[in-house]
């Protein structure tokens, strides 16, 4: 064992210890360190006068650099090395074989390659080789900082300029991962494992048994009159099936436990008694909860509610307090809804009438979302949307004459509402159908 020690230390006997660059942390401060220790051997020796200078020049941190790289690549190629000097091609083992590597005037390795003709820098035709380690890191560190904290494909390109790492796109990978001011730009969160989801929610029932609901908004509408410039606000009531996650949009004058209760009747007399309902732990939703039971309970009832308050039951449930993660369903359903009406709308201020119309229009087009991926099989069935456990096919509107890119002074009244349909139907289709296609899993709702 002391044999191969000493062979292995007597080739490294002329150049500093790797341990000893090891203990840097930066590439500018090692390449300072051993720039001055150069000149204090060369003054030890008479080769220099001393300049008065007490930072290393250009020359003496150049040198250094070569002295660096030439160190680790004699500590890590030992047997390249000696191959390429012989005139032999590197082992086939050698993680330089491909890399058709040659020597330098001054003894460090560079790729090779067929750009001798072209205008490049030297350094940037015939990169220099460098082995995974702690001086590889070094620089890719201080490459970044001087890039000025840019991603890792910006950064292995600035190192290439001159240097070629080995597995440099994992390094810097690495070098970018671990870097404190990048993480604090851009922190990622540490999502925790999502919980099972509620039985409602993966049992088959008909639409609208078990739904969520939640109001989006405000919006404002014009009151008095098409020309009038009063305006009130309003809010979009949407109800969510739990198993077809079908939508069905009510619009209402304000948050009162009254008029919630007029659009949740509205929402039952068309799509059917609700056995399950859930909902934030709003105030307006606690007291429609409230009058609903004392609506059901009331004497001018009687008997007729108490029979069929068992087959007919309303069950209201609430998330935990200040966990809105625990309705990401109707969340994502008013983020859609509210987003495109922004979009679709912008400062225009409707009436009630075409409002209402409007989000008709809006919960068809929503309901005619694929719930599936789509694939590019033509013998493929259709895609399954929630229309279909509604109606029995997709929620297709009726075709009208295409009015996108007719100026709005030239437009009726209805013609205008009919344009703002359109513009939707054409964002909806660009920035949720395609992706869906180019996406092997298309998430639609959480």
């Amino acid at each position: 064992m002391v044999g191969p020690h000493r062979r292995h230390n007597k080739s490294r006997t002329n150049h500093p210890n790797l341990s000893v660059i090891n203990q840097f942390s930066t590439f500018r401060k090692l390449r300072r360190i051993i720039a001055l220790c150069l000149r204090f051997a060369d003054l030890c020796k008479k080769r220099i006068t001393k300049n008065g200078y007490n930072h290393p020049s250009t020359a003496e941190l150049q040198n250094a650099e070569e002295k660096i790289i030439l160190l680790v690549q004699k500590a890590n190629f030992e047997h390249e090395i000696r191959d390429l000097k012989a005139g032999r091609q590197v082992n086939s083992k050698s993680k330089l074989k491909l890399l058709n590597p040659f020597i330098d005037n001054s003894g460090m390795i560079r790729v090779g390659g067929r750009l001798s003709n072209s205008q490049y820098p030297h350094d940037k035709k015939y990169p220099i080789v460098l082995p995974k380690g702690h001086v590889t890191r070094l620089i890719l560190e201080n490459t970044h900082r001087d890039q000025l904290h840019v991603g890792p494909t910006a950064t292995l390109a600035a190192v290439r300029e001159k240097f070629w790492p080995l597995d440099g796109r994992s390094e810097v990978r690495k070098i970018v991962h671990r870097c404190i001011p990048c993480f604090r730009a851009k922190p990622h969160d540490n999502n925790p494992i999502m919980g099972n989801l509620p039985s409602h929610r993966v049992k088959a029932s008909r639409p609208f048994t078990n739904c969520g609901v939640d109001f989006g908004g405000p919006i404002f509408l014009k009151i008095g009159g098409i020309r009038s410039k009063k305006t009130t606000k309003a809010y979009i009531c949407l109800f969510v099936c739990f198993s077809t996650k079908a939508i069905h949009l009510e619009l209402v004058s304000d948050l009162t436990a009254a008029n919630f209760l007029n659009g949740l009747k509205r929402f039952i007399a068309r799509r059917g008694m609700v056995a399950n309902i859930y909902s934030d732990n709003a105030t307006n939703f606690v007291g429609a909860q409230r009058e609903l039971r004392d609506v059901f309970l009331a004497d001018e009832f009687g008997n007729i509610v108490l029979r069929h308050l068992a087959e007919f039951n309303i069950n209201w449930h609430f998330i935990p307090a200040r966990s809105p993660h625990f309705g990401g369903l109707w969340e994502a359903g008013i983020k859609a809804v509210k987003g495109h009406i922004k979009r679709v709308i912008g400062q225009t201020s409707l009436t009630y009438e075409e409002m209402y119309t409007l989000l008709t229009g809006i919960e068809a087009c929503l309901n005619s979302r694929p719930l599936c991926p789509l694939t590019e099989d033509p013998s493929d069935l259709n895609v399954l949307t929630p229309g279909h456990f509604l109606i029995g096919t997709a929620m297709t509107s009726p075709l009208e004459h295409q009015i996108v890119d007719v100026p709005q002074n030239r437009l009726t009244r209805w013609q205008h509402l009919e344009q703002m349909r359109q513009h939707f139907w054409n964002r909806w289709s660009k920035e949720r159908a395609i992706p869906a296609q180019q996406s092997k899993k298309a998430i639609w709702w959480s």
